[in-house]
């Protein structure tokens, strides 16, 4: 997993292969970002388990924000296996540029 800071958006990517994007949950609290999920590994109907190397668990990572964001605007998605979360900064916390009057 990864936080990256990227001007004016904070961006999240974690490899999850194996979980769907129901069984991801992420709040955002107090500058806190928190996902949890699980991987349910499910057998054809008929089969017995004779090997298993990659078996159901649950997880729960937690990571302080640098800055203020603005969670309505925060965004997730997963695509093969990566979940990319952007989490846009508040307003306060864009990067500004300052003009230098000549005078």
């Amino acid at each position: 997993m990864g936080l990256y800071d990227q001007g004016s958006q904070l961006v999240v990517r974690a490899e999850l292969p194996g979980v769907s994007e129901g069984d991801v949950q992420l709040t955002v609290d107090h500058g806190v970002l928190s996902l949890k999920g699980t991987r349910k590994t499910a057998l054809p109907e008929g089969y017995s388990v004779h090997r298993q190397e990659r078996a159901d668990y649950q997880f729960a990572r937690s990571f302080s924000l640098p800055c203020k964001v603005d969670v309505e605007k925060t965004t997730a998605s997963m695509k093969n296996g990566l979940l990319t979360v952007t989490l846009p900064k508040a307003a306060e916390e864009q990067p500004r540029q300052i003009t230098v009057a000549v005078k």
